[in-house]
C-alpha cells in the first residue's frame, strides 16, 4: 500500500500495480478510483487513515483485486506519450481558436493516381471551397491537406480534429491495408470527443473480429449497392445505419480530351480497327486474357482489332512478372504483336481521352478490387460501352454495362457489343441516364447532408423539413437537431422540452425529441414522443417510421406493424421502413402484407434485384414456391452472378421435394384406408349375398 496525502503524487504507485490510500485535499481527485484502485478519505485523521489500513491489509483479497485494476486502469492511462499527446492539443486548441471551424474533413489518401484519391478528388471538387480540408498521408504536402497519418500511425488524429473544429470525419482509406488496432483505437477516441464517423464501404473485405470491432466504430457506412450492404451487416453493424447511394458518375469538372484519331496516332493503331482497353493488376485472377480471347472472336468474325492493357499495382514482383510473360506468349502466338500494348495506369485527364476514344472498355476484375469499380464509373461518365465480370462491385451499374458470364464469355460478348447495334444502344441509353442523374455534387448532398441526428434510422430521424413557423421557433429547432448531430443530447432534449413547454403542439419538437431517445437507444421514451407527434399530424411517414423502429426495436412486433405498412403505404422509398417490416414479418411468420408491399417496390424499381431477392425468399416462406422460383429465375436473367438466387432455388427445390414426399405418402396412406374400407364393404356384401331372403 502506498500511503501519500495528495493523490497525484500516489499515481506511480498505481502504476507499478499498488493500491494507494490518500487524503482528499484536493489534487488530482481522479488519480484514485476509491474503492476501485485504491481509496481517498474524506476524514482527515490519523483514526480513518489507520482504520483504511487496517481494513485493506486484513483482506488480502480486495487488496490482491485492488493491485490488479491499478495496473489495468492507471498503467495505460497514465503514460508520458499520452501527457505529451494532451499538453499539445491543448496548445493547439488555443491556436483553434484563431481557425474558423471546419465541420468535415477527409481521411484519404490524396494527390495520387489511387483510386481512393480520385474517390476524394471528386468529393472534394463537388463541394464548396473552405467547407472541408483533407486528411493525407505523412509527406504529401499540396496546399489543402493536413498530413497527419499512415498506415501505422494514427495518433495526431485527436489533436488534428480539435485543431479545426472538425464535426465530422469522413473516412475513405482501405481497411485491409492499415494497421487495423491503431485506426480502431484512434476512431474510440475520437467518439469521445463527440465526432460523427462516416466510413465509404468500397469494396468486400474479409470478416475478422478486429474488423467487426472497427466496423463498429462508424456511426453511418455508405455503401454502393444492397448486396454490399448485407456484407456490412454480418459484420454486426445495425442495419439502418448503413445507406445505399448510387455513386457519382457525372462531373462538373471540365477536362481536356484528345481527340481519338491522336489516341490511335500515339498507340501507332490503324484507325480502322476497334480499339479495346481492359483494367487490371497484373495477376491471374484479374484475367487481363480476356482481352485476347475478344481478339480473336473479333477477328474470326472479320473485325479488325487492337488492345491496350492498362496494368495498375505492383508490376515488379516475380509473380506479375511470370503472368506478363503469359500473356506476351499469348499475344505472340496470335500474332498480335503490332496490335496489343501494355500501359500503366495514366493521369486522370489522358485516362478520359481513352476512354473517348475506346470502342469497348472491359473490366474482368475480382470482388476485392475498389479501383475497377471507380474506372467503370469513369468509363461510364466519358460514354465509354463496357464490359464487366459479374463480381458484386458493379452492382450499382445495373443495365449501364454488359456482365460477361458463363454463357457469354469475354469473346462472345466482345463480339455482340461491337456488331449489334441495338444492344449497344440500349446498354449505353441507360448509361447516359444513370450518368445524368449521378452527379457527384448529388452524392456528396447525400451523405453528408443526410448524416443528421441518429446512427440508427436516418430515415426516421430526419428532422428538417419545410414548416410554417417563426424565423425565431425555426432557429430553435435547427439549434436542438444540431445538438443531436454532434452527440449533445442531454442539451437537445433540454431545447426541445423547453419548446413543448411553451408550445406542446409542435409536432416537429415531439419528432425531434423521440429521435433523440432513438440516438440514445432509448426507444420506450421515444415512442412515448412519436405517439405525441402522430396525434398532432396522423398522417407524418416520419413519425410513423419512428414509431415503427420503435416497437421493433422493443420486439413489439404486433404493434410496430401496423405502423410500418402505413408508413411504407404513403411513401415506399423509406428504406428503413422495409428493413423494420422484413423482420417483424419474419418473427410473426406473416407474408401476406410483406409480399404485397415487395410487389409494389419491384414494380417501381424493377432494377432491385436484393428486394426481388427478398420477395422470392417471403414467397417461398409463405408457401408459394413455383412463385418463388419465378422471381429467382427473372433475378437470375437480370443478374447472373446473384449467388443467393442459386442457393434459394436450391433450397426451394430440397423443400418441394420434401413437400411431394410427404404429399405422396399421405395419398398412399389414403389409398390405403379406401382399399381398407372397400374390403370391408365387400365382404360384408358377400356375407349378405349368402344370408337365407328372409335375413336380405
Amino acid at each position: 500500500i502506498w500511503f501519500d496525502p495528495f493523490p497525484l503524487t500516489a499515481l506511480e504507485a498505481q502504476v507499478t500495480g499498488c493500491p494507494a490510500v490518500a487524503f482528499d485535499v484536493g489534487g488530482l481527485r481522479e488519480g484514485i478510483r476509491d474503492g476501485e484502485t485504491g481509496l481517498v478519505l474524506t476524514d482527515i485523521s490519523e483514526e480513518a487513515l489507520y482504520q483504511a489500513l487496517d481494513s485493506l491489509l486484513s483482506n488480502p483479497n480486495r487488496l490482491a483485486l485492488m493491485s490488479k485494476r491499478a495496473i489495468e486502469t492507471a498503467r495505460p492511462y497514465f503514460t508520458w506519450e499520452r501527457v505529451a499527446s494532451e499538453i499539445t492539443s491543448y496548445c493547439i486548441g488555443q491556436v483553434a481558436k484563431e481557425n474558423p471551424s471546419v465541420p468535415l474533413a477527409l481521411l484519404s489518401p490524396w494527390a495520387d493516381s489511387s483510386d481512393y484519391a480520385l474517390y476524394a478528388a471528386a468529393i472534394v471538387d463537388s463541394r464548396d471551397i473552405g467547407s472541408s480540408i483533407i486528411l493525407s498521408p505523412h509527406g504529401c504536402t499540396t496546399e489543402h491537406s493536413v498530413p497527419c497519418w499512415s498506415v501505422e500511425d494514427f495518433s495526431s488524429l485527436s489533436q488534428v480534429c480539435r485543431k479545426y473544429n472538425i464535426n465530422t470525419l469522413h473516412i475513405n482509406i482501405d481497411l485491409e491495408s492499415v494497421n487495423l488496432s491503431k485506426l480502431t483505437t484512434a476512431l474510440q477516441q475520437l467518439h469521445t470527443q463527440g465526432i460523427s464517423l462516416l466510413f465509404t464501404h468500397h469494396k468486400s473485405v474479409g470478416y475478422s473480429t478486429a474488423m467487426e470491432v472497427c466496423y463498429r466504430c462508424f456511426d453511418t457506412i455508405i455503401v454502393h449497392s444492397y448486396s454490399a450492404k448485407l456484407e456490412v451487416i454480418a459484420l454486426g453493424v445495425d442495419s439502418a445505419s448503413v445507406h445505399v447511394e448510387q455513386p457519382g458518375l457525372k462531373s462538373s469538372k471540365d477536362s481536356i480530351i484528345v481527340a481519338k484519331q491522336q489516341i490511335f496516332e500515339g498507340f501507332g493503331f490503324e484507325t480502322s480497327s476497334k480499339l479495346l482497353f481492359i483494367f487490371g493488376e497484373l495477376r491471374p485472377e484479374h484475367q487481363l486474357e480476356a482481352v485476347l480471347e475478344a481478339m480473336v472472336i473479333l477477328e474470326s468474325g472479320g473485325i479488325h482489332s487492337s488492345a491496350i492493357i492498362v496494368t495498375e499495382g505492383d508490376t515488379d514482383n516475380l509473380h506479375a512478372q511470370k503472368y506478363r510473360e503469359d500473356l506476351e506468349a499469348v499475344i505472340e502466338a496470335q500474332n498480335f504483336s503490332k496490335r496489343v500494348q501494355f500501359q500503366p495506369r495514366p493521369a486522370q485527364d489522358t485516362l478520359e481521352s481513352w476512354f473517348h476514344a475506346a470502342d469497348l472498355v472491359m473490366i474482368n476484375t475480382p470482388d476485392k478490387s475498389h479501383g475497377s469499380a471507380h474506372v467503370c464509373g469513369m468509363a461510364l461518365a466519358a460514354g465509354a460501352l463496357v464490359a464487366t465480370s459479374t463480381s458484386p462491385l458493379f452492382s450499382p451499374f445495373q443495365g449501364a454495362v454488359w456482365r460477361m458470364t458463363s454463357g457469354y464469355q469475354p469473346g462472345t460478348s466482345a463480339y455482340l457489343l461491337l456488331t449489334q447495334p441495338e444492344l449497344r444502344d440500349a446498354i449505353q441509353g441507360r448509361a447516359q441516364t444513370l450518368v445524368q442523374d449521378s452527379p457527384w455534387e448529388a452524392y456528396s448532398a447525400a451523405i453528408y447532408g443526410e448524416i443528421t441526428v441518429e446512427e440508427n434510422s436516418r430515415d426516421t430521424c430526419s428532422l428538417s423539413e419545410d414548416s410554417t413557423v417563426s424565423i425565431d421557433l425555426q432557429r430553435q429547432l435547427e439549434q436542438a437537431e444540431q445538438y443531436v448531430q454532434e452527440k449533445r443530447y442531454a442539451e437537445a432534449h433540454r431545447l426541445f422540452e423547453a419548446l413543448l413547454n411553451q408550445n406542446n403542439k409542435l409536432e416537429r419538437a415531439w419528432r425531434g425529441n423521440g429521435a433523440t431517445f432513438v440516438a440514445e437507444g432509448n426507444y420506450y421514451e421515444a415512442s412515448t414522443c412519436f405517439e405525441q407527434a402522430l396525434k398532432i399530424d396522423p398522417h407524418k411517414v416520419k413519425t410513423l417510421c419512428g414509431l415503427g423502429l420503435c416497437h421493433t426495436r422493443l420486439e413489439n412486433f404486433r404493434l410496430a406493424k401496423p405502423y410500418l405498412l402505413e408508413a411504407l403505404s404513403k411513401d415506399i422509398t423509406m428504406e428503413s421502413s422495409l428493413i423494420q417490416l422484413l423482420e417483424v414479418s419474419y418473427a410473426l411468420g406473416e407474408f401476406d402484407d410483406l409480399i404485397e408491399v415487395l410487389y409494389r417496390f419491384v414494380a417501381e424499381y424493377p432494377a432491385s434485384m436484393d428486394m426481388r431477392y427478398c420477395l422470392a425468399g417471403a414467397l417461398f416462406k409463405q408457401g408459394n414456391f413455383a412463385a418463388a422460383r419465378e422471381m429467382l429465375k427473372e433475378i437470375q436473367i437480370r443478374q447472373p452472378e446473384h449467388e443467393g438466387a442459386q442457393e434459394l432455388l436450391n433450397v426451394i427445390q430440397e423443400a418441394q421435394a420434401g413437400t411431394n414426399a410427404s404429399r405422396l405418402a399421405a395419398t398412399i396412406e389414403k389409398e390405403a384406408q379406401t382399399k381398407d374400407k372397400d374390403s370391408t364393404v365387400l365382404q360384408s356384401a358377400q356375407t349378405t349375398s349368402k344370408a337365407p331372403t328372409s335375413e336380405r
